[in-house]
């Protein structure tokens, strides 16, 4: 693919779909779609056709009988993708064959808003929909554009492309019905998800949750889900549901049940299994998820036995985290080769900034389990031009500072590029969000936002933390509870618990340590006796002075105190 195909697909989201997988997604929607009795016309609609394979898909799937009453509508902006359409799927024998180079989006929105009737109108006239709508995150739309979407179709939060898409396509869909739709995965346990929970969990029968994991079955790094659902009608009264769902992610096991050509053959046996496809193991995981009407909670997709699990470590459990303490994320200075470097000693003397005014910082870069790495740590330091006096935080007079005023002055055009500082009439050399720099001396626990394993180390550096970077303090409750959390959140157990409550893995086994997630992980009595074996035993890990086999021992041994202070007797297999 050239250079301008990736660079067109990442402004638009398009990655078409894979040819097995639109076999598999149509075929899931005619299991579940029920053909009329009457020879009435059965609109079919893909609002972000691309190339058309989802149209063919579902024509192929369709029975013989019946394809001369569907009538096919695709939309798309694309004009390159939008001349292949109509030569895909002629010749099927289908009643009609309706192509719109348009935005759907806008459509829509016209529609919604229009008080007459609008000739062609899309709205609850679709009996099925099958789409892999365009996947574009808020930093790659734009601030502008985002909000426009979320005022549209009455989102909030972090505005995705596909969420507008999802709302759009419900208004478009008659009751009862079907949709199927490809979509990134991230809705399922994000905040930025909440909006497009709610509506599958108000206006929708889900009907089967596909979450395909890290298969790699796109060239974007995009973790893809598969929703089918029927359109429900609108009682005065819903109640939460449960559906089916299979979800497939590598594991490290090494033996398998058998071995498959590809990830749709793997989904459509439901039953839990290791499977093999093209060198890689990958588990699949059948069973049921609670999706409550409201969107707040994420959707916690789990066999029975790992319900059951969860269950025990719950009702183990006194408290969660955030009664304990609160999770900050670290700063954001939205200008990092200006305010963190590691050659600050090798400025001239005059635009060199203030010792005072250089901190250390911990960073993903120099993140490692139970300490960070000092000989980075000494070598990285932000320039951080806030104070904290009375409990009010400040920022300093440049004119206090004259080599840092001099400093700035050389990076002043780039910093004041940064306008939502100026609209917020802060000052051109802030950092976008400082944090609160008299709490940076305190004891406390640092981990990165993204990591394979967990990293949450100990730290009384008084080093300032990093915005790809989140840390908590303990001022105001026991000591002990920084080491007994310490412990915990490093612990096989709670890397389970995480996987399995917030389904949140990236590629490569990579996980998400957000402040949603790590906030509401479950804590027992400090009291009894496994906590206090807990916390002993990661006193003696920071002490150090540990050889690597005696740090392994260590470890083992956390890992089973920290079971036994949930009162369980293990920990289910990835």
């Amino acid at each position: 693919m050239t250079k301008e195909s990736l660079a067109r697909r990442k402004k638009t989201g398009s990655h078409y779909t894979p040819t097995r997988l639109a076999q598999f997604v149509a075929s899931k929607i005619l299991e579940n779609y029920s053909l009329p009795d009457s020879d009435s016309k059965i609109r079919v609609l893909d609002p972000a056709c691309g190339d058309g394979e989802l149209l063919r898909a579902l024509v192929d799937n369709w029975p013989q009988k019946s394809r001369s009453f569907v009538s096919l509508i695709g939309i798309d902006l694309d004009r390159i993708a939008f001349q292949n359409v109509r030569y895909r799927v002629q010749n099927l024998g289908v009643d009609a064959i309706d192509l719109r180079r348009e935005d759907f989006l806008e459509r829509v929105r016209i529609e919604l808003e229009s008080a007459l009737p609008i000739p062609g109108s899309l709205l609850e006239s679709v009996d099925v929909i099958i789409a892999n709508p365009p996947y574009v995150r808020t930093q790659v739309l734009g601030a502008k554009k985002a909000k426009k979407l979320a005022s549209d179709f009455n989102l909030s939060g972090r505005v995705d492309l596909y969420h507008a898409f999802l709302v759009a396509m419900k208004h478009c869909l008659k009751t009862n019905g079907v949709l199927g739709v490809i979509t990134s995965n991230r809705f399922i346990a994000t905040k930025s998800g909440s909006r497009v929970r709610e509506l599958l969990a108000n206006d929708f029968e889900i009907l089967d949750l596909y979450d395909l994991g890290d298969t790699k079955l796109f060239e974007a790094a995009v973790l893809p889900a598969v929703i089918i659902a029927r359109r429900r009608q609108a009682p005065l009264f819903r109640s939460a549901q449960t559906t089916r769902f299979v979800k497939v992610y590598e594991t490290l096991e090494k033996t398998f049940t058998d071995e498959v050509e590809n990830v749709c053959a793997a989904i459509t046996k439901r039953d839990d299994r290791i499977v093999r496809i093209g060198g890689d193991n990958f588990r699949v995981t059948v069973g049921t998820v609670k999706v409550p009407l409201s969107g707040k909670d994420p959707w916690i997709m789990v066999s029975d036995n790992e319900k059951e699990w969860l269950r025990d470590i719950h009702q183990s459990s006194k408290y969660e985290l955030s009664d304990i303490t609160t999770v900050r994320v670290g700063v954001k200075t939205t200008a990092n080769r200006v305010f963190i470097r590691h050659d600050w000693d090798d400025l001239a003397e005059t635009s060199r900034p203030e010792s005072s005014l250089l901190y250390p910082v911990i960073s993903a870069s120099n993140a490692a389990k139970w300490k960070a790495k000092s000989e980075s740590q000494a070598s990285r330091k932000i320039l951080y031009p806030h104070y904290a006096e009375g409990g009010v935080r400040g920022v300093i007079r440049l004119e206090d500072y004259p080599r840092a005023k001099s400093y700035f002055k050389i990076h002043r055009e780039y910093l004041q590029s940064r306008e939502y500082l100026s609209k917020s009439n802060r000052e051109w050399y802030e950092i976008w969000v400082p944090q609160d720099p008299s709490a940076w001396s305190q004891p406390k626990i640092v981990f990165p936002d993204i990591s394979p394993v967990p990293i949450f180390m100990y730290d009384v550096s008084g080093a300032i933390v990093d915005g790809n970077c989140y840390w908590m303090t303990f001022d105001g409750c026991e000591d002990d509870w920084l080491f007994l959390i310490l412990g915990i959140a490093n612990s096989e157990l709670m890397t389970k618990f995480h996987d399995l409550s917030f389904n949140n893995k990236l590629y490569s086994g990579r996980r998400r340590y957000l402040t949603q997630y790590v906030e509401k992980y479950p804590l027992p009595d400090i009291r009894c006796q496994a906590s206090r074996r807990v916390i002993e035993t990661v006193k003696k890990i920071l002490r150090g002075g540990l050889s690597r086999d005696e740090m392994t021992v260590l470890e083992i041994d956390l890992d089973t105190e920290v079971m036994a202070a949930y009162n369980v007797e293990y920990v289910p297999k990835d």
